[in-house]
Formats: C-alpha cells, structure tokens, sequence
C-alpha cells in the first residue's frame, strides 16, 4: 500500500498517542532483534548443575514471535548482580494479566524509530518489513495489545520509507533460466530459482505495512489464533536455517505451546502452523508466484541433562491455488519428498508441488560454566534411498555452530565471545558431478522459500556461508561491541553455471576459481540506556569490501552501511 507523506506521519501521529492513554504491565515480547533478548540469553547461561528439574527453562531452538505470558525470557537464570540488573525490566516480576479476568486491559508496545543508510548498494539482515536499499531508510512502529479473558489480540504496525538510490546490478539483468516462456522483472536476480530481487523498483518508496499481528486464545499451556509474526527456529544468533525475521511476518493460523511443558521425560514445547506466501513485484511478471507454507517444530529438553535441548524442525511449500482447496493442504508437512528425479527430462521440468526442508539442533548451556554449544543440521533434498544417503550425505544439505563464551571480571561488567560458523552452499566435491538443490531456491515452486522478495530463513541467501566473530561489553550504560565476518555469495549459482561463467564470462576455464564473491565486514556496534526513563538509543556501523562483485574477476566495491534505532520503552510495555 503507498500514500503519500503526509498520510504517512498523520496515522504515525495518530498510533504513537494510543500508548499514552494506559500503561497496565504484562508480560514482555523478546524479539530476536532486541538486544534485550541476546542479553537474557547470556543470562540464561547461569544456570547450576543441581538446579531443580522443577523449573522448565525458556527454549532458545524456536521463538513463535508471539508475546509470552510468563515472562519466562528475563525470569531464570542469573541469581544476583548483572550488568543490567538496575534496568525495569530486570528488577522486578512481570505483572502478567491472568488468564480468564474479564476487565479489559490494554498494553503499549515499545516506540521504535531506526534510520539506515547503505553508502553503495543495499545491504540488510533480520530487519522484517524493512528492506534497505542505497541511501536512507527509515521504520517507524508502536502499538498495542487488547486482552480480555483467555482472549489476546496485539497490532503493530510498520510505517516505511526507502530513498532507494540506483545502484549496478547484475550485468544478466532479466535472465533468470527459469523457463523460456517467462519474462522476469529487470531487477530479478538473474540464475536464482527464487523471489529475490536485486531491487525493489527505482523509485522512492514510502509505505504502510500492517506488521506485527496476532489474534488468539490462550490457556495454561496452549495457544491457538491466526498471526501475521516471523518465527525463528534453530539455534543461531543470527543465520537460522529455515525460519527467521529476515523476511517480514507472513498470516498464519498456528497451534501449539508457547514455553516447554513439564512432562515425565523433560520440557516438550510443540508448534504447528500452516500459512501464505506472497511473491514481490519484481519476480515474474504476470504469474502469480504465491505459495502456502506447512511447518512444525518440536522441542525437548532432557530432565536428565539441565542447560541440554534438543530440536525437530520441518518447514514445506506448495504452490498456492487460493482458499478453495487450502484445507486439504494443511497437513502437507506430514508428506514425504519426491523422490529424486532420474532421468534428464525430470530434472529439466520437475512436478513438484510441494517440498520440504527439515533440520535437527540442538544447543548445550554448560552448567555453571558461562559457556553455550549449539549446532544445526538441515537437508533440503528429494527422498533418496538410505543408501544413496549413506553414500553422500553431504549433497543438498546445510549446516551451522557457534559457541557463546561470558567473562565476569567484575559483578557489573561482563563481556562476551561469540563464534559462528554457517555453510548453505553444496560445496562438496560430489554436488559438481551430479544435480543438487540450493538452499532457498525451487525449479518449479516459483518463488521458493521467500516471502515478499526476502528469504525466510538466514540473509545469507542461496549458496552462500559465513564465518563470524563478536565481542561484546555490557555494562550498566549498555554495550559496545566489535564483530568481524567472512561472507561467501551465491558460490551455488556460481558452480551451477560454471559453463556459462567460463565461456561467456571469462573465456578461460582455469579463471573460474578466481571469481567467488567474497565480502569482509568489519563493524561496530552499541547500545545506550539514555538519563531518560526508557529511552534507549542503539547503533552500529559496518564496513564491507566485497570482491568480485556479481562473480566479476576484479571488479570489487566499497560499502558503508550505518544503523540508528531510538527506542521508547518505560516500565511494563512490551517490547
């Protein structure tokens, strides 16, 4: 939806005065964006090895995007001084709305205000609703839950704007290989099998996005309601495999659990949810890429074992054929794959019309230690035989982990390490004798796994990987950070149509290892808790050289890319 600048800021005015008019406390939102939520995370690392199995922990392997009822995220953990133990949030309990209480209340959501600039070319992660472009970008929401008995219903919009400054794109613009019949938009990614474009059109834009949305019923242990959130499943910082806030929330219907369940084995935490895709405008043009979405994720965590968890995550797409028959799909996740075409024909013109990927993790919070292990493994591969799996395990797959480490020097300022290591790409030596499958991409589902032109799993797009450092200091007034990472680009399309690069491209075949797109990012990063009662103001600066930009031998490009986000959250909103 666009309108004009003046409606923009008239509903912007008219939203930011709703929160003003009551301020009942309840419990908080984590958002995997807030830093509030990597902080309780390192919180969460406190906890003893002769901790009572009583007390069923907060889950770090799935996040539903929904508010939590418990507050569960700030609630355990660290016993004592911390860095931001003076903060609201941290010192005292959520005053959290019983469920069943008739009187209506109604909450605030965080104000926030955030302004990126991209010096050269667009560059953003994790960001939802906001694309960034070159030049200025700008979001701006708040909002406000209703609550009325077991009844809950939270609406947060988005208000947007993108300067969107021209910018080189891909020298193959409007070449996709998708099918001949096709005509794809200029600003596609040329050789994706995927929404993804380079651009989203040449003009500025200012936009109202409904963003966060959610109506639903809770009980003591389960939720049931129709959402428009990002889930984030896995458990990455930042690169999740399969679901994430990269791309903006999609509708949903959803039922599940929103924390772990004590049972007799452990904590059991359960999400199932069916929902639609929505293709951008800079894909195909005239066919509707939309697509419906089938997932479930399923968390465990061992009585035996404290700070140990495990996860099961399966996420599946179809090619949407509207409302009429959505019904019948709504258990596609419980399908098995295709098999796995044999004959050239089948490659060239698959008849899927519905695939999915699935992932293990698991994340280990040593007891006592300050120290967390995680890992995740993902497929994304047609149904093969156990032998061929056993043969070369390794095709069409995609995995990640990390470490966390916490130093205490002093009660009030600790400091951070953190590692992770993610590979999408097929790089092994077996995926360039035989068809593979690149993450996020589809020959026939068009689209694949994206929402509204943005993957909906890691930034890092099909094909790509990334090694990653970031050291962190808390202390009373915020944090500061540095972070440091080695981004690989699309190295799939690369080896997909390495023919194509070494003859038409280059003219040499011992040129082709000489044009991988590498990007080095170096960054700084930090967060200030303003004199201001809730007013924080967070920022961060990242450097980019990227080399062989678009798989161009020597051809590189420089690029800045500046973040300022202002947030208003006093005492009892949500964040």
């Amino acid at each position: 939806m666009v309108i004009t600048t003046r409606n923009l800021f008239t509903i912007a005015f008219a939203v930011i005065t709703i929160p003003f008019m009551v301020t009942t406390a309840m419990a908080q939102l984590i958002s995997p964006l807030d830093p509030i939520r990597d902080y309780s995370r390192m919180l969460s690392l406190s906890i003893q090895a002769n901790e009572s199995d009583e007390s069923i922990q907060s889950s770090y392997l799935f996040h539903n995007g929904l508010p939590g009822r418990s507050g569960s995220n700030l609630e355990h953990g660290h016993r004592g001084q911390h860095p931001w133990s003076t903060l609201a949030i941290f010192r005292s309990r959520n005053q959290v709305q019983s469920l069943g209480t008739m009187n209506p209340s109604i909450v605030p959501y965080t104000t926030v205000f955030t302004e990126t600039e991209n010096s050269e070319l667009a560059m953003g992660r994790n960001d939802g609703s906001m694309w960034q472009g070159k030049g200025r970008n700008q979001l701006f929401t708040t909002g406000v839950q209703l609550g009325i008995g077991n009844f809950r219903m939270d609406a947060r919009p988005n208000f947007l704007f993108n300067e969107n400054l021209d910018y080189p794109l891909h020298p193959l613009q409007s070449q996709t290989l998708l099918s001949d019949e096709m005509i794809m938009s200029p600003f596609a990614e040329p050789m994706v099998r995927a929404d993804l474009p380079q651009r989203f059109g040449n003009r500025k834009m200012y936009q109202f996005d409904p963003g966060f949305f959610s109506a639903r019923i809770e009980s003591d242990q389960l939720v049931v309601g129709i959402s428009r959130t990002s889930m984030w499943t896995g458990p990455s910082y930042e690169n999740p495999l399969l679901l994430g806030n990269h791309a903006p929330g999609f509708w949903h219907w959803h039922i599940g659990t929103d924390r772990p369940i004590k049972t007799v084995i452990g904590g059991i935490q359960a999400w199932y949810f069916w929902g639609h895709l929505e293709d951008s405008d800079y894909f195909i043009k005239g066919v509707d890429a939309d697509r419906y979405v089938n997932g479930l994720t399923f968390v465990w965590q061992p009585r035996f074992a404290n700070g140990l968890e495990f996860g099961f995550h399966r996420v599946g797409i179809g090619k949407w054929a509207g409302t009429a028959g959505a019904m019948e799909t709504w258990f596609d996740v419980f399908r098995p794959n295709p098999r796995e075409p044999e004959t050239e024909e089948e490659w060239e013109s698959p008849k899927d019309n519905f695939f999915a990927k699935s992932s293990l993790s698991m994340r280990y919070a040593v007891p006592g230690a300050g120290f967390e292990f995680y890992a995740e493994y993902g497929r994304n591969d047609y149904r093969r035989s156990l032998r061929e799996w056993f043969l070369e395990p390794e095709i069409n797959r995609a995995h990640l982990f990390g470490f966390l480490k916490r130093f205490e020097p002093h009660p009030r300022h600790w400091f951070t390490f953190r590692t992770e290591f993610v590979m999408l790409e097929n790089n092994a030596i077996a995926s360039t004798y035989r068809p593979t499958r690149t993450w996020f991409e589809h020959p026939s589902i068009h689209g694949g796994f994206t929402h509204q032109g943005q993957t909906l799993g890691s930034a890092l797009g099909p094909g790509g990987s990334t090694q990653m450092a970031v050291l962190r200091w808390y202390h009373p007034f915020g944090l500061i950070g540095v972070r440091g990472a080695r981004v690989v680009h699309n190295n799939d399309r690369l080896e997909t149509y390495r023919d194509y690069y070494m003859s038409e491209v280059l003219g040499r075949w011992d040129l082709h290892a000489k044009i991988h797109m590498i990007e080095m990012q170096y960054g700084l990063e930090g967060l200030i808790f303003l004199p201001v009662a809730g007013v924080e103001l967070q920022f961060s600066i990242t450097k980019s050289r990227i080399e062989n930009i678009y798989n161009q031998r020597e051809v590189d490009m420089d690029n800045l890319h500046s973040e300022i986000t202002l947030r208003f959250s006093p005492s009892g909103w949500l964040r």
